[in-house]
């Protein structure tokens, strides 16, 4: 680079900014290599698991490897990389409200509900400044929420109701504290069928447990996105999964908070509910994003 420097002329106003220009850009370079910053990516941070211990971390778009002490648990942000690394294991908790459209103390024998917003006022009160300033993170920032929108057959059919209902009152409530604290809106889905299973000529709300053939939930999520909404988050009604509901999550929404382990839980009793079985899954928990990025 010196080289290059002692054989500009400075004879002109035009090469002096040529030279500024050139100076200005090697000082981001370096810049860029040595803080890991890389546009478009993520701020990342790692919580200290294992101080003693050294690993080799990819991040940005260049997976550059860089070395950090401790095996860390990703958080994402908007904007650059850093890497922070704690003196004492994190645990990293999830404010996860879901916004149910006051459905569920309805009876499940009725097919067409009606929906109700609930109080206004609580949910103002909590997505407030005035709530989130008595509560912050590890970092000293404000509270986040994921707030987590119901859709699903239950909502579709109340006669108010529609697949983006909660999601749209939830946006016409707290949807500016929403924009401006950079909170979260997931998806909220359970797994129902309106059907009679102990035969007695009585219909409701059952949960289901077998989602070959079901195609309601990839029709919430496409009328969310028709919303401008694309959640990166979801829980699954009841806490229930299985192997197939799990890939297509991967596929298609990265966070899944749905996780019961090591409990399970089974009914038969109308309005079946509260059948899930998280007995073989692991109790730790960390992102996918966390396992591809990083060797502990």
């Amino acid at each position: 680079m010196s080289l290059f420097l002692t054989s500009v002329s400075c004879s002109s106003f035009e090469t002096l900014l040529t030279v500024a220009l050139v100076w200005w850009l090697y000082l981001l370079l370096v810049f860029q290599l040595t803080t890991g910053v890389s546009a478009g990516a993520r701020d990342i941070y790692f919580a200290d698991l294992a101080p003693t211990r050294s690993h080799h971390v990819r991040f940005g778009r260049d997976q550059t490897v860089h070395t950090v002490r401790g095996c860390g648990i990703a958080l994402a942000a908007n904007r650059g990389v850093r890497v922070l690394t704690l003196d004492r294991p994190t645990v990293l908790v999830v404010i996860a409200v879901i916004v149910n459209g006051n459905i569920s103390s309805q009876s499940a024998y009725t097919r067409y509900k009606v929906m109700h917003a609930g109080s206004a006022r609580e949910l103002s009160a909590i997505a407030s400044y005035q709530f989130r300033s008595g509560h912050r993170d590890s970092l000293g920032n404000l509270v986040k929420y994921t707030w987590l929108v119901r859709s699903d057959l239950e909502t579709y059919y109340a006669r108010n109701g529609s697949w983006t209902w909660t999601y749209l009152t939830l946006n016409s409530i707290v949807g500016e504290y929403v924009e401006e604290y950079g909170d979260e809106v997931g998806l909220y889905h359970r797994f129902l069928e309106w059907s009679n299973l102990n035969g007695d000529g009585v219909a409701c709300w059952n949960q289901r447990t077998d989602i070959s053939g079901y195609m309601y939930l990839e029709t919430a999520l496409a009328h969310l996105v028709l919303r401008g909404l694309y959640p990166s988050t979801f829980r699954s009604g009841w806490g229930w999964e299985d192997n197939q509901l799990s890939a297509w999550l991967k596929t298609w929404i990265p966070i899944d908070l749905s996780s019961q382990a090591p409990l399970a839980n089974e009914s038969t009793t109308e309005p079946r509910a509260w059948v899930y079985n998280w007995s073989l899954a692991p109790s730790s928990w960390e992102p996918t994003i966390l396992r591809q990025k990083t060797t502990c």
